[in-house]
């Protein structure tokens, strides 16, 4: 069940049913006999039966909490709450060990209020738009996994939305299925553009561990060409650190993603979804399903857009926003910069040799997973040996110096190459800036490769 259902919206359920009176001993207990009267009045429940209307009355899915779920939150803590009011006197047994009992006096004044964790009056929450922005915008946050949660989420209800719609498990999410996003979302970020995810200098998420555990911190080529296996052991990686269970604290975005900030304090709302760590799922409200379905675009927008400011404060690489929407992007083909460029050059940027057919590469002087544009200006014909040796890192400083020459000197002659020295020009010229991404990629952390 939940763990974001409060312990006072149990209470209020809990009262409600007190109230309404529950089923006749008989029926509860068939042959029920030595209590006369009593066993015809419906003011008895068995704490069995009992859970079964305080669920309903909080819409719990029978999935998320079950008769024989009882190691759920839901089941522990209705069983809490009865045990203290059998203490206090409060609840009465029909008959000693018989499990049966009625409300014998009143409810403690103000024991079924809703309040928030402090005590006090919660606020009412606002419309599912307004929270779900709230979340992104204002709930706490130590790294980026409720932006990844949101993402996947929606990523959920476009799929289904697409494919079976109205199945009764379309509001049903896996576990698995999470952590199966998140490694797609968090594997270009770390592996291709060393994206940092929190303000931590000592320790990085556990999906960053789990991901650099199978794949390394290298750079291994396109998401789509990893060997299966890896993918399935990092997947249950982080199945098992990100998506464990909130008692061991190895599963806390589930659990914390619907807590919204308010004046007076934090409150926690089930607004969206229920979940059970138990069984390795959440499950949605039908009314969140068709709201996340129906709005995906501009939500998924929106969380991108926070995602973008959130990692902005921690880091400097540029284009955060097209790095992190296009987590399957993949390279273009630079055949047409190749016969471009041997138009005016037949040696290799580096090492000066000539260039042989066949083995001739276009590089990025200024790392493309830094850049992450194919722009004119930073490219460059090399020999395959000294495109290689550089791979992933930056040639010394000299080379710099070398290609804003090569900049200066064809800028009037190759159009593609013009256009884009002009779009880089920020109205101090282009130069400083083509300096300012050279040493904000070495300051990020990429390393220098002595060429040749």
């Amino acid at each position: 069940m939940s763990g974001t259902m409060r312990r006072d919206h149990i209470r209020a359920a809990m009262a409600d049913i007190f109230k309404s009176g529950g089923r006749r001993v008989s029926e509860i207990r068939a042959g029920a006999r030595g209590q006369g009267a009593l066993s015809d009045e419906p003011v008895w429940h068995a704490r069995g039966e009992f859970l079964v209307p305080v669920a309903g009355r909080l819409h719990l899915h029978p999935s998320l909490w079950g008769r024989d779920r009882k190691s759920s939150d839901f089941y522990n803590i209705v069983d809490q709450e009865i045990a203290k009011l059998r203490k206090k006197g409060i609840l009465a047994d029909w008959k000693k060990g018989s499990g049966v009992f009625r409300l014998a006096k009143e409810l403690p004044p103000g024991w079924a209020d809703i309040s928030d964790q402090g005590g006090r009056a919660a606020p009412d929450l606002p419309d599912m738009d307004d929270t779900f922005m709230a979340i992104l915008r204002r709930g706490a946050k130590a790294n980026t996994y409720k932006f990844a949660l949101a993402r996947a989420i929606l990523d959920h209800c476009r799929e289904r939305a697409r494919a079976a719609p109205d199945s009764a498990d379309a509001l049903e999410i896996p576990y698995r299925y999470l952590a199966s996003k998140f490694l797609r979302y968090y594997w270009h970020q770390e592996c291709k553009f060393r994206i940092k995810q929190d303000f931590k200098t000592k320790s990085d998420p556990k999906v960053i561990d789990a991901i650099r555990g199978v794949f390394g911190s290298g750079t291994p080529g396109n998401f789509a060409k990893l060997d299966r296996s890896d993918i399935e052991k990092a997947e249950s990686r982080i199945l098992k650190s990100v998506f464990g269970h909130a008692r061991s604290k190895t599963s806390l975005v589930v659990p914390r993603f619907q807590n919204v900030r308010h004046k007076s304090g934090a409150v926690s709302t089930d607004m969206f979804y229920e979940y059970d760590d138990d069984e390795q799922k959440m499950r949605l409200k039908p009314g969140a399903f068709a709201f996340f379905r129906d709005n995906s675009n501009v939500l998924s927008s929106a969380v991108l857009a926070e995602w973008a400011k959130f990692l902005e404060r921690i880091n400097s690489t540029p284009k955060l926003v097209a790095k992190l929407e296009r987590y399957d992007a993949r390279r273009k083909s630079l055949a047409a910069y190749r016969c471009l460029y041997l138009d005016h050059t037949r040696c290799c940027f580096y090492c000066r040799a000539k260039l042989e057919e066949g083995r001739i590469d276009v590089d990025h002087l200024i790392p493309w997973s830094y850049m992450f544009e194919d722009d004119p200006w930073n490219l460059v014909l090399s020999c395959r040996d000294c495109n290689c040796k550089k791979s992933d890192s930056l040639p010394q400083k000299e080379f710099l110096d070398c290609l804003i020459r090569r900049n200066r000197r064809h800028y009037g002659s190759i159009p593609k190459l013009r256009r884009s020295l002009d779009m880089l020009d920020a109205g101090r010229g282009w130069q400083p800036e083509i300096h300012g991404h050279y040493d904000g990629c070495r300051e990020y952390g990429f390393l220098v490769q002595r060429l040749p």
